[in-house]
């Protein structure tokens, strides 16, 4: 078999509040590898332009090319529903 690449991914998802967490990993061209992580929780979003007002809907951010460490630290920041902590990385 030639340059077979396969991608699995570790998904958690907390039962109470519907926030989950996806986690990958891939080899980069130089055979380095990197983590990228999902993150879907729910956020307020403005309908029509705020004119309408604001409703809540379940939005999905993600972060690629992260170390071992970071991807490690951030799945375990969801586990420890330490989720103020994981906003402020989409909030940056």
């Amino acid at each position: 078999m030639k340059n077979f690449n396969y991608n699995s991914f570790l998904y958690f998802t907390n039962s109470n509040n519907g926030k989950s967490f996806c986690l990958t990993a891939n080899f980069t061209k130089n055979e380095k590898l990197e983590f990228s992580i999902c993150y879907n929780r729910p956020k307020k979003v403005k309908i029509l332009f705020g004119f309408l007002g604001e409703k809540e809907k379940m939005v999905v951010g993600e972060l690629w090319s992260l170390d071992f460490e970071k991807a490690m630290n951030y799945l375990e920041f969801f586990v420890n529903g330490n989720y103020a902590t994981m906003e402020e990385l989409y909030n940056k």
